[in-house]
């Protein structure tokens, strides 16, 4: 009985980790491609864009890399 315990614990564990891993793969992947045009648009030509603008951009790419840690984080 505590073999077989011990197996769905292993189990259990292991499903668990594939889908973190999973999960994370998901998240990271968009989030990536999401810094990178938010990137291209704060080293971008300023005068075309304005000051507010440029503020929300810079918002939206702190925002998101502060959400790409805590994907990191997920263990």
């Amino acid at each position: 009985m505590n073999q077989e315990n011990n197996q769905l614990i292993s189990k259990s564990e292991a499903e668990r980790k594939e889908f973190l891993t999973n999960l994370k793969h998901k998240l990271r992947t968009p989030m990536t491609v999401i810094k990178g045009y938010l990137a291209t648009a704060l080293e971008s030509d300023k005068g075309e864009v304005s000051l507010e603008v440029q503020k929300c951009i810079l918002e939206a790419y702190e925002s998101n890399e502060q959400a790409l840690k805590i994907v990191e984080d997920i263990k």
